[in-house]
């Protein structure tokens, strides 16, 4: 196990050297490991005049992935719609539907429920880590 623990220090010291390097000289190592040991959060404007990008870049999709396809799910018993977009930035549901289900009422609280469940459960499922095959 101390090998192991040894080889991922060294790994992250050289992360770190290669990292303080690409600042030009905006950032020592100490600098930047004291930045980052209590978690270091920066906007994109800040990340450049620190030296640790180049420049903050703005994305957008173009029109070959302009559209949005339709998917159905269900929850407690209510079936669901919802739209994805096309563009692969956009990853929320947008124009969520509920269903009624037979005999039962849907009341705006209710509705607000599954909604909220639904897209709580459609993120995490995004954030999911898959396995890697090598």
């Amino acid at each position: 196990m101390d090998s192991r623990y040894q080889f991922w220090l060294d790994r992250i010291r050289e992360l770190d050297e290669q990292t303080v390097k690409r600042t030009n000289g905006k950032q020592t190592y100490a600098s930047y490991t004291k930045q980052y040991a209590d978690e270091m959060w920066l906007t994109g404007t800040k990340s450049v005049l620190e030296g640790y990008a180049d420049k903050v870049v703005k994305i957008k999709c173009d029109s070959s992935l302009a559209g949005t396809t339709t998917h159905n799910a269900s929850m407690l018993g209510f079936q669901i719609t919802y739209d994805l977009d096309e563009c692969p930035i956009n990853t929320s549901p947008f124009n969520v539907r509920i269903g009624n289900k037979e005999g039962k009422t849907l009341t705006s609280e209710l509705e607000k429920e599954i909604r909220e469940k639904f897209l709580t459960q459609f993120e995490d499922k995004q954030r999911q880590v898959l396995p890697m095959a090598f």
